[in-house]
């Protein structure tokens, strides 16, 4: 169970996030120092690599540039590029859309929308409008995709964008994900038509297969110098050429892997393996079957040939060397290797550097379909649980190791691990990097979470949910959190660990009542409180009723409210629990100033943020100080008040939340228009907008409120 409570339903979410704009600061009420503005990301640019065996495909790229031309100055050009796994979509489409930098200053945007075993199409969309928001400079504070998708529009109204949307399965995938405004070039990978998008004025592409000579000039390419030392003559080699593309069906995944073959087995004659292909052709339904048996068998140790099996099963969206030695029981170094070794032999396609992970690698959907048959074949059943197994345990164990690292006040809980991981991506004072790692890999911990749900590994369920408190409290996808947390509760009851249960329940509260869903977090917390109460669990029982009291304040029950959080607040004393007793004054002191009782807010808050501070919990000694400063403010005291904000600006710095210091920037506001400073007032409430806009709409939209009730033109402040 965590000790942080989530601010009140009126306060905002902390995120971490650079902004672009300047920040004022007020040395006291009305006089104005401005910072300067941190400098904005530079565009994104996250198209893959285009390969290095990109051959032909010329008129199809003439015809996109005849389109793209078509609507210079109109509307958005939506093109659909269907044909059979492994034909090159995606590599027909980061061809074009690399050759059109130029038209796209905005940046250029990918995104993948292959789903999980476990995937709803609603999770994906989710995750990818808050990776392109992300991506775009944008720190969404909300979790609804409906909103989500809205704020996409507006946010990629202006510059031009490029964005491959890759693997979609159907056209409701596609349709939350278009931008707003016009001008952008989108393109879309599909193994079928997606006709819906077609009858919607998208471009259709289907993309055939290479024909015969463009086929054979690929293979002669790649393996142009192993071709060169065949001792037979030209007509044969010819001949063996065209074996291989056609039993490849002259798709361009196959020919690569073919080809690549022939470069790395110098010693092996073309002719023998145009014949073992041609075989093997015969018997298989789909071509890239058997260039991949062959490719399989000529990998060139048992480590290889592991790692290519072993890794398919893993439920991860990208590979990096650390999940590889730990899922493969390799060295690092080896595990490096191995993945060097698949990529230059066409089984793996490299990603390059990521943040928060290094250099990835991921499987083409085909590719990945084989390996995995590799693996039940070979490893069985228990191999591949084992290996499923290992790469939880390596979430699990880092996931923590962050979790000690970002959020130390966190209640701790057990861990039972399966496999030793003696390796970390980040050193234990390195907040940013292990924040980085969180925010990386958290769609792989949602999809390892439904993939022990489905194996019935109840434990490693509710630990990885636990585990990863850390995003949930910095990034705020509150849907996933309240999703997560509803299956770590029901795996905690499952395996009948009731202190699991607790801690589930009452850190899932936060995530419910900041989707607006009070009622459900109102249920949970007390189910939670009964739980706690059974078992003599103080630190629980006040939590537990503590978020009773928060939900009772969200629901305008002020006299209900204040019982549950005096109760809690009492507990916490009695238990030696300062931080937490600190936080429900907090609460506390606001129902205070809602019934216009300043003084008192000041004596309550002002001893919690003395205690919030001397635990180093800098974010919430900043609310401390947000409230103190209201209160100050009430009662005549500008210079307290400002003292105050300047105090809570620099924690809200120190801690790395612009929406903290948006809330410092439109107390300032306010502060300023109470005081006739109608310029001021604005200069504040345009700041605080600034940050807004890339946090949280909701409050964007009320700060553009307030400065449209402001009086046009200069205003002199009162005396």
């Amino acid at each position: 169970m965590t000790d942080v409570p989530h601010p009140p339903a009126d306060s905002a979410n902390n995120l971490v996030t650079d902004y672009a704009g300047a920040v004022v600061q007020a040395g006291h009420v009305g006089t104005l120092q401005l910072h300067t503005p941190c400098v904005a990301p530079p565009p994104p640019r996250q198209m893959l690599p285009v390969p290095q065996t990109w051959i032909d495909r010329s008129t199809v790229l003439r015809e996109l540039d005849a389109a793209a031309a078509d609507r210079r100055g109109g509307p958005s050009l939506l093109v659909v590029i269907s044909g059979v796994g492994g034909v090159g979509k995606t590599a027909l489409a980061t061809k074009w859309l690399a050759s059109r930098s130029a038209d796209t200053p905005g940046g250029q945007v990918y995104a993948d929308l292959s789903r999980g075993r476990h995937e709803s199409a609603e999770a994906l969309v989710r995750r990818v409008l808050r990776h392109f928001l992300r991506s775009t400079g944008h720190d969404p504070g909300t979790d609804d995709v409906q909103e989500l998708a809205a704020w996409w529009r507006s946010a990629s109204h202006g510059p031009r964008l490029g964005i491959l949307l890759d693997n979609a399965e159907g056209a409701a995938d596609v349709q939350p994900l278009l931008p707003g405004d016009a001008g952008h070039l989108i393109m879309v990978t599909s193994r079928v038509r997606l006709d819906a998008l077609t009858a919607q004025g998208a471009l259709r592409c289907e993309l055939p297969p290479l024909n015969r000579a463009v086929a054979e000039r690929l293979l002669a390419r790649i393996a142009g110098r192993e071709l060169a030392h065949e001792r037979r003559g030209a007509a044969q080699t010819r001949g063996a050429l065209r074996t291989i593309a056609s039993a490849c069906n002259y798709l361009p995944l196959a020919l690569v892997v073919a080809a690549t073959s022939l470069t790395t087995r110098p010693e092996r004659q073309i002719a023998a393996v145009a014949r073992e292909l041609d075989h093997a052709t015969i018997l298989e339904r789909h071509a890239l079957v058997p260039v991949l048996e062959q490719r399989y068998a000529d990998l060139p140790t048992a480590s290889d040939r592991q790692a290519y099996r072993l890794l398919s099963v893993a439920p991860l969206r990208e590979i990096e060397a650390d999940a590889a030695a730990n899922i493969c029981q390799l060295a690092r170094p080896e595990a490096a290797s191995a993945l060097r070794t698949l990529a230059d032999a066409g089984l793996l396609e490299r990603l390059g550097p990521r943040s928060g992970r290094g250099v990835t690698y991921r499987f083409h959907d085909a590719v990945k379909e084989h390996a995995q048959q590799r693996a039940q074949d070979e490893d069985g059943p228990t191999g591949v649980d084992e290996a499923m197994r290992r790469c939880g345990a390596w979430l699990l164990v880092t996931s923590t190791r962050a979790e000690r690292i970002l959020t130390p006040h966190h209640r701790q809980l057990a861990r039972d691990l399966h496999h030793h991981v003696d390796r970390f991506a980040f050193a234990d004072d390195d907040h940013g990097a292990a924040l980085r790692w969180v925010e990386a890999h958290l769609p792989d911990v949602a999809l390892t979470v439904y993939e022990a749900r489905r194996q019935g590994w109840h434990v490693l369920v509710w630990q990885l949910v636990h585990a990863t408190w850390p995003a949930f409290h910095y990034l705020r996808p509150m849907e996933l959190s309240a999703e997560l947390h509803r299956l770590g509760a029901e795996a905690a009851e499952a395996c009948g660990d009731r202190e699991a249960l607790r801690e589930m329940l009452t850190t899932g509260v936060i995530a419910l009542r900041a989707l607006n869903r009070v009622p459900e977090a109102a249920q949970w917390a007390a189910r939670a409180l009964t739980l706690a109460r059974e078992d003599g669990d103080i630190r629980s029982l006040s939590q537990a009723t503590h978020e009773l009291g928060v939900c009772a304040r969200a629901h305008g029950d002020k006299k209900e409210a204040r019982q549950y959080l005096f109760e809690a607040r009492v507990m916490r004393e009695e238990n030696g629990d300062c931080r937490g007793a600190a936080l429900t004054s907090i609460v506390e002191s606001q129902i205070d100033l809602d019934d216009g009782q300043p003084n008192r807010a000041i004596d309550r808050v002002g001893p919690a943020h003395v205690d919030l501070r001397s635990v180093g919990d800098t974010i919430n000694a900043g609310r401390a100080c947000l409230v103190l400063a209201e209160a100050h403010s009430r009662i005549g005291s500008s210079a307290n008040a400002a003292r105050l904000l300047n105090r809570a600006e620099d924690d809200f710095q120190h801690a790395g939340s612009p929406t903290g210091q948006a809330r410092v920037l439109r107390m300032r506001g306010r502060l300023a228009e109470q005081d006739g400073d109608t310029a001021t007032a604005r200069t504040h409430y345009t700041a605080a907008l600034a940050l807004y806009k890339k946090t949280s709409p909701q409050d964007a939209d009320e700060v553009t409120t307030l400065l449209n009730a402001l009086p046009k033109g200069w205003v002199t402040p009162t005396p």
